[in-house]
């Protein structure tokens, strides 16, 4: 009896968790998504419809290889072969329909899946009304890039400038836009416009796009390019992934570097309580007006921490990430899912600048050691609710943290003066930024509206 009852519920496991499926996306000529679209498994009576997105699932299919028929009014019929379901997946289908002549009787176009996506890409390029490129999401999955600056770099006429600040067509950062799921980003540097792109974890992304000529829908304060990220929203299987790090280069890595007073969250990128302003600090104004022995008094409010600290070994650089999804089937044609991730990273580096200049008013030769400790952590939590096919709503999250810990040593001549300098000096930066965004989409299917 136990022997019979583990075997039905082996049996049962077995079923749930292998029950396969296919899934893909159409889309027309020009890549806008078909709706209604209705796809069949060649031979049998499984089969789906498209929503509101173009995108389908059929379900229940055993592993095995297949065909699919796909049709739609006004559109070529389209044959895909080859089509393999493994373990109870299969690849995700990118599929282009191509519109009909009324002059012509019925086609069937016939391809093989792979193809198929490859050519989807080609076609939606070829089809955009502004200069643009850019890379899906399903090109991403066959890459080892780790961050949305790595996935970037295979992007042409794209280049990145510090692992995270992108460059188009020659021009600086500042000269560009980064938009996240269609709205702008915030520059994530205090002194400068510039956006990192490493804080984005590259398993998030469903594409990026990047527009290099102005279009009315599109805002027009860049030069060089626009770079729009598109975060997932809805899964087509769950997934898990972590990701641990580490690295090193021969001028930081286990040599001798010097620090400054840390509080006990630097790891953490941000500081709450060892550099901010004592209670009874005056103003700005306020300090203005003052004479020289009162600034001194007010600079005796701080905590006497401005020493040094000398290490004998700069540590490894680190890296990790979290990556994962998850979507429940609630009805036939509604469903709920999530994506979210955390990627935390940070490096130790070691430059020696040379520094000289030789004037009538200044003339001097300095060489800094510059010692940095550089905090990445970004955040990703995005939710979909499919309440139909005609029917969907999105909240999408995500908070980054960006820090650097910086200490300076110089040692040099002043020329004109003539004296030797020796002096240091120390800062901490923290960027943090904070974007939610709530959005639907909807079809009225009696007055053919579609409503973002």
């Amino acid at each position: 009896m136990k022997k019979l009852l583990f075997t039905l519920l082996f049996s049962l496991i077995n079923i749930a968790l292998f029950a396969g499926e296919i899934s893909g996306k159409i889309t027309d000529e020009k890549g806008e998504t078909v709706m209604g679209a209705t796809v069949m498994i060649e031979g049998t009576a499984k089969g789906a419809r498209t929503d509101l997105d173009g995108k389908f699932t059929i379900r229940n299919v055993e592993d095995g290889k297949f065909t699919i028929n796909i049709s739609y009014v006004a559109y070529e019929k389209k044959t895909i072969s080859d089509i393999i379901v493994k373990d109870g997946k299969s690849e995700f289908l990118n599929i282009n329909l191509t519109k009909s002549s009324k002059n012509l009787k019925e086609i069937v176009v016939k391809t093989a899946a792979k193809k198929e996506s490859i050519n989807s890409l080609l076609i939606q390029q070829k089809n955009l009304a502004t200069i643009s490129d850019g890379i899906s999401g399903e090109m991403i999955k066959k890459t080892a890039d780790k961050t949305t600056g790595d996935v970037l770099k295979r992007v042409s006429g794209v280049t990145i400038a510090d692992n995270k600040f992108a460059v188009i067509r020659g021009l600086a950062d500042r000269y560009n836009l980064a938009m996240l799921n269609g709205d702008i980003l915030p520059s994530s540097e205090s002194d400068r416009k510039a956006f990192a792109f490493d804080i984005f974890p590259s398993a998030l992304l469903e594409n990026i796009v990047i527009s290099k000529a102005a279009t009315p829908d599109k805002p027009g304060e860049f030069a060089g390019g626009i770079i729009d990220l598109t975060t997932k929203d809805n899964l087509n299987d769950p997934f898990l992934t972590i990701q641990l790090g580490t690295g090193g280069n021969s001028i930081s890595t286990f040599k001798p570097y010097t620090d400054g007073q840390n509080s006990k969250t630097d790891a953490l990128g941000y500081d709450k309580t060892m550099r901010t302003l004592p209670n009874n600090f005056p103003t700005t104004e306020e300090f203005s007006k003052m004479n020289r022995t009162e600034k001194i008094n007010a600079s005796k409010l701080f905590e006497n921490n401005w020493g040094l600290r000398k290490f004998n070994a700069m540590p490894l650089n680190r890296s990790f990430q979290l990556a994962g999804g998850y979507t429940k089937q609630l009805k036939k044609e509604s469903n709920i899912g999530f994506v979210g991730a955390l990627s935390y990273a940070r490096n130790f580096r070691t430059h020696f600048l040379d520094r000289s200049d030789v004037e009538e008013i200044r003339s001097y030769n300095y060489l800094d050691t510059v010692h940095k400790d550089n905090v990445l952590i970004g955040t990703i939590l995005n939710f979909a609710y499919k309440i139909n096919d005609n029917h969907k709503i999105k909240f999408k999250n995500s908070f980054s943290i960006n820090s650097e810990d910086q200490t300076v040593l110089r040692n040099g001549t002043n020329l004109v003066q003539e004296f030797d300098i020796i002096s240091n000096a120390s800062w901490f930066n923290s960027n943090q930024l904070l974007s939610n965004q709530l959005s639907g989409k909807h079809i009225i299917t009696k007055h053919k509206l579609k409503i973002n």
